[in-house]
């Protein structure tokens, strides 16, 4: 496997950019950026995502792009379900669920269910 190696380009506006090219989850070319301070700064931020890259994975660049709706709903797709008890002992699940539908509707978030 070729290793990533990323560029650090200085654009029009003198704006420095990190960037580092892979593919994505749909198997497109697809490349992530930062912005940085200087040449130095940019050189730090293409190891942090190298470094990212070689670790997680793609995934752990698609992870940093999600929203705050996708997270509300895989937390009430995993973790907001009715309370299970066992001899009168909650032994998972939450005891109220409508306190979740509650704050999510505060935020504005309709659930993907």
């Amino acid at each position: 496997m070729r290793e990533r190696t990323g560029q650090i380009i200085e654009n029009k506006n003198n704006e420095w950019i990190a960037r580092v090219c892979y593919k994505n989850s749909n198997g497109k070319r697809t490349a992530i950026q930062r912005k940085a301070k200087d040449k130095t700064d940019a050189k730090k931020i293409l190891k942090q995502l190298l470094e990212t890259l070689e670790k997680g994975g793609r995934e752990a660049i698609d992870v940093e792009k999600l929203m705050f709706n996708d997270l509300i709903n895989y937390y009430q797709e995993h973790y907001a379900k009715p309370a299970k008890f066992i001899d009168n002992h909650k032994v998972e699940g939450l005891r109220d669920l409508r306190k979740v539908k509650g704050f999510s509707n505060s935020f504005g978030i309709i659930s993907a269910k």
